[in-house]
């Protein structure tokens, strides 16, 4: 039998235990797998046993709410940013790395919800900036909002490898990002940062020649390098700056992208953390369509699981 060393981004949180309780997936514990014994190697509080308090049924979970739009701002033709009103609990929680909300715009149904991950939060003034691509029907219609949208969260498992994250005090951390996935990296950093580690961040712009994100990042107190990763030299300069002793690589982009930075990290033996790409839509483990496999074949709900970030490199092709 392969042992699935998972975690769940939810397990002895406020939303604990969920749906997958009620139906006997929960991700970690075997009681709630309709096993007979208990195989978990969960170290907190016992899930099943917070099953059985709760009159074997799932704790309360997010549910949809109202949120003002205080500012949306067109960055290109088919990029804009959100500035959006919270609860100051919401924006407490959505501060920290792999936060993300799913969002939609009033006149469209439950299925139109989509995983938005936070660029930057606002405390004082209880707000989040979520930066938006018109990729497809989802985000077509979140182009259209103007006072008001749809929110439901906050999620916390926009990225594989978090634990390495949170964790992070006083080390030496590159930030390779491209693309779009530059926003997310901000919210990271600056937690990163307010942890006392050393962070350089690593930014290309992709196929866009704009520098569209620079006014966002020029503040952040780091050493920021621009290059194009899809240029050899600069991959060249990547990997001799990996060599200056770097504890951590965390990569923002597609999984192509981080699948080209996982050899440069396992080459210097730096923990590896990816953005989680997966293709999600209820964010509760119910649609599968967030599934993938790890390097054992085993399948994994990737929008609450946890795993080694290598597991998904060299095997995980989503719903293969």
């Amino acid at each position: 039998m392969v042992i699935k060393n998972y975690d769940c981004v939810d397990a002895g949180g406020e939303y604990c235990p969920c749906y997958l309780a009620e139906v006997g997936e929960c991700i970690l514990c075997s009681h709630l797998q309709n096993k007979k014994i208990c195989e978990c190697i969960w170290t907190g509080q016992c899930i099943y046993q917070n099953y059985i308090w709760n009159q074997n049924k799932r704790k309360e979970q997010r549910q949809n709410f109202q949120a003002k739009v205080l500012d949306k701002k067109n960055i290109m033709e088919d990029i804009f940013l959100l500035k959006i009103k919270l609860d100051k609990k919401i924006v407490k929680d959505l501060k920290h790395p792999g936060s993300y909300l799913m969002l939609k715009d009033n006149n469209s149904p439950e299925y139109f919800s989509a995983p938005m991950s936070i660029m930057d939060t606002n405390e004082k003034e209880s707000c989040v900036y979520t930066l938006i691509e018109i990729l497809g029907s989802k985000t077509k219609t979140l182009s259209n909002i103007e006072d008001n949208i749809v929110v439901r969260g906050p999620y916390f498992n926009g990225l594989i490898g978090l634990k390495k994250l949170k964790k992070a005090k006083g080390k030496k951390i590159l930030v390779v990002s491209r693309g779009a996935g530059i926003a997310p990296a901000i919210n990271t950093i600056k937690y990163l940062i307010k942890n006392d580690n050393k962070v350089t961040f690593i930014v290309d712009y992709g196929r866009r020649k704009e520098e569209f994100m620079e006014e966002y990042i020029e503040n952040l107190d780091c050493t920021i390098k621009k290059m194009n990763l899809k240029d050899e030299n600069h991959i060249d300069i990547l990997k001799g700056m990996a060599k200056e002793g770097y504890d951590i690589l965390y990569s923002s982009g597609s999984d192509n992208f981080s699948r080209r930075m996982y050899p440069i990290a396992k080459e210097n033996k730096m923990a590896f953390v990816i953005l989680n790409n997966s293709k999600i839509c209820c964010g509760e483990g119910i649609c599968g369509s967030c599934t993938s496999k790890d390097v054992h074949g085993n399948l994994v709900k990737l929008c609450k699981t946890q795993v080694k970030p290598q597991e998904i490199i060299e095997r995980g092709i989503p719903n293969e």
